[in-house]
């Protein structure tokens, strides 16, 4: 599946390592960034993001067991799409992740969930919707629970 976690997925999987890992007191950190022009897939109807930003808020802190906890959030800010007749859509919702990661730096140790909620509203209201989760285990197993209606496609696929 060419699912396009725009908001937070390849943190959650990387275990952390774009967040800093001396964050045992810090603050959240808050980053701001761009999905124009991926696009949204939603039956026969071809969606691309033609404006808006993703708020990230990430916090970090050390667990006395010496694990990280990772929580973080991700929420589309003003984010439209456009179909091939220049129809506008709205993109609203979440993503959430809590997890535990030996090491922020490196990859592997993840014990925890990521959960991607997003509606793509329309004139006629409900047009699709992705619903995604991703847990690990602590005994390295990986399960994955897909609800969609839509997929979502960086540029890069």
């Amino acid at each position: 599946m060419k699912l396009r976690l725009w908001l937070v997925l390849p943190a959650c999987i990387v275990g952390a390592s774009l967040i800093p890992g001396t964050a045992a007191a810090d603050r959240p950190t808050k980053e701001v960034f761009s999905p124009v022009g991926d696009q949204i897939v939603c039956d026969e109807t071809v969606l691309t993001i033609s404006s808006g930003t993703v708020l990230r808020r990430t916090h970090v802190h050390e667990l006395r067991s010496g694990l990280f906890r990772v929580i973080f959030i991700e929420m589309p800010r003003n984010v439209t799409a456009t179909d091939e007749q220049e129809t506008d859509y709205r993109v609203i919702g979440t993503s959430r992740a809590s997890f535990t990661t030996p090491d922020t730096e490196a990859e592997g140790g993840e014990v925890g969930s990521f959960d991607f909620k997003l509606n793509i509203i329309g004139p006629g209201g409900l047009l699709g919707k992705v619903r995604f989760r991703l847990q690990m285990r602590r005994n390295g197993d990986v399960v994955e629970r897909d609800r969609s209606t839509c997929e979502l496609f960086t540029e890069d696929d």
